[in-house]
């Protein structure tokens, strides 16, 4: 390798490119929405409050106290960005751990779990068959989806439906008061209601 460094990183180049056609680039529509729905809902929790409604809702594990961000599991040094900033960057691949990069040789930066990171790997809860006799399957399928929020772009893509036929969907489910929804950015998030996790529960109970 060390011989012939400019193949090395040719060879390398293409490993990567390869892994990158096989082993993500078909799931990456719906990996992209999901970052694209955090990054928009992070902005907003800055917006309404603050660096400590961000923090303390970006990750169990941290806390913003006294102007200083706390990670309570992380067990090196305490370290003074001195005015560098401090990068966050939604990931799928660790959830739900934090990455922590603090090295001087780099920026600093903090890789957390991204909200609806966990079913990109896992099968999507199905509905309880009483909840989908009432409501029908689809329609229950996405108010048992709405937890964390999401888009309807996002919901088409993870269920292989139509934008048109989600909407539809969503729009009765916020018509009934089983879920509510908010515009941040360019985009409207969906979110359950209480009437709406109330019925699920009944439906299992």
């Amino acid at each position: 390798m060390l011989e012939d460094l400019a193949g090395t990183r040719e060879r390398l180049a293409d490993e990567i490119e390869s892994a990158w056609e096989t082993l993500i680039k078909p799931d990456w529509p719906l990996i992209s929405r999901v970052l694209e729905d955090d990054i928009a809902y992070r902005g907003q929790q800055l917006t309404d409050g603050g660096l400590a409604g961000l923090f303390d809702d970006l990750h169990p594990t941290l806390a913003w106290e006294d102007d200083r961000l706390v990670a309570t599991r992380y067990r090196s040094e305490d370290r003074d960005l001195a005015g560098q900033g401090l990068l966050l960057v939604p990931g799928v691949f660790a959830w739900p751990y934090l990455v922590i990069v603090v090295d001087p040789a780099y920026h600093p930066t903090l890789v957390y779990p991204a909200r609806g990171a966990a079913r990109l790997w896992s099968d999507a809860p199905a509905p309880p068959d009483p909840l989908a006799r009432l409501l029908g399957r689809t329609r229950a399928t996405l108010l048992v989806a709405l937890d964390p929020p999401a888009t309807t772009s996002a919901l088409a893509a993870q269920y292989n439906l139509a934008l048109a036929t989600v909407a539809e969907h969503l729009s009765a489910l916020y018509d009934a008061g089983l879920a509510t929804r908010r515009r941040t950015g360019h985009q409207v998030h969906y979110r359950r209601t209480e009437v709406g996790q109330a019925v699920i529960d009944a439906s299992v109970g």
